[in-house]
């Protein structure tokens, strides 16, 4: 049977208010578990990237002719 909230005492309230709250911090703590994985692929990649952009630009200072961005 659904008791209205006025109808709660003060101690159910409190129970169902800390219950809320639990769910509410164990969701914030997941989306920032997943958004620190994010991030930390994301700078993996941004330096593999980097990595990738300065051999490119190496090659293209050895072989000009082979490695140009017209040919």
């Amino acid at each position: 049977m659904t008791t209205s909230w006025n109808d709660m005492t003060d101690h159910e309230k409190l129970e169902i208010l800390w219950r809320a709250m639990a769910q509410i911090h164990a969701a914030q703590i997941a989306t920032t578990s997943d958004l620190d994985e994010t991030w930390d692929a994301l700078r993996a990649t941004r330096s593999e990237l980097g990595k990738i952009t300065k051999d490119v630009a190496t090659l293209r200072a050895l072989w000009p002719k082979r490695y140009s961005r017209t040919g």
